[in-house]
Order: C-alpha cells, then structure tokens, then sequence
C-alpha cells in the first residue's frame, strides 16, 4: 500500500469519518422525517440482492441460450432434405480422381 495512504487510511481515520457521516446523514434525513432513508434502504437491498444472485441468473441463461441452440439444430436438420447439406453422390471423391 503507498505511503500516502497508511497515512491518510487508519482505523481511527475511518472510525472518525464514518461517526461524521452518520450524524450528517442523521441530522438531513431521519431528524428531519424524510422518507429518502426508507428510498436508500429499499435501492440498497435490491443492489445488494441483484449483485449475488447475478452470477447464478446468467449461468441458468447460458445455459437457456445452449439448450435452444442445440434444439434449434435439432428441429433444422431433421426438416431439411439431405440434398442442401450433404454433397452429391454423383460427384467422385477427390481421391477417386488422383488414380
């Protein structure tokens, strides 16, 4: 860690501003009745909520995405006519062709 802030970063630095900032956000809210407390509450939680489940969400829809796509891969082989995809048996090998 830079010099500059173990100086400035101490437990008795961050204690001092912590108690600072509660008794402001005290004395500009909750003495004041607003309802920004219960505001930051409820957009904390969801914050909080949607940053742990969020790993989980998109493993469940990669794996959503790879299911489709193998279905969809599925559905579109087994419907189109072997002509479009396959060569033609008509056609000789290259291999046939070097003898």
């Amino acid at each position: 860690m830079p010099s500059f802030l173990k100086t400035r970063i101490t437990r008795q630095s961050v204690t001092d501003s912590t108690a600072v900032w509660a008794a402001n956000y005290k004395k500009q809210y909750i003495d004041t009745g607003s309802f920004e407390p219960m505001k930051h509450l409820m957009v904390g939680t969801f914050c909080l909520a949607y940053t742990v489940a969020w790993p989980q969400e998109y493993k469940h829809y990669m794996h959503e995405q790879v299911r489709a796509r193998a279905a969809q891969q599925a559905c579109t082989t087994s419907r189109q006519s072997p002509s479009l995809y396959r060569r033609p048996l008509s056609r000789p090998s290259p291999l046939a062709r070097r003898r």
